[in-house]
């Protein structure tokens, strides 16, 4: 849902103006003003991707158990959520 605004009056805090902005970052969502989230799901689709392709060598070895596999999948996937 979209809702079309024009703001005649600077919005200020304290004594400084707040810029105008296409989009920005909180709590590590990409929020954009024309309610687009493609650029928040391609930056979650990249940060999935680099963890994945830094625990490779992780995921290949006969060393760990299946047990600490799925411990530090969960680790990984929990933490890139926040």
């Amino acid at each position: 849902m979209q809702i079309e605004v024009e703001v005649l009056q600077p919005i200020t805090v304290g004594w400084q103006n707040v810029d105008d902005v296409d989009r920005f970052t909180y709590l590590g969502r990409i929020l954009a003003c024309d309610g687009d989230t493609e650029a928040d799901v391609n930056c979650k689709i990249g940060k999935a991707a680099s963890i994945l392709q830094r625990m490779r060598s992780t995921w290949t070895t006969s060393v760990i158990s299946t047990d600490t596999f799925i411990y530090l999948f969960k680790i990984n996937h929990i933490t890139d959520n926040r």
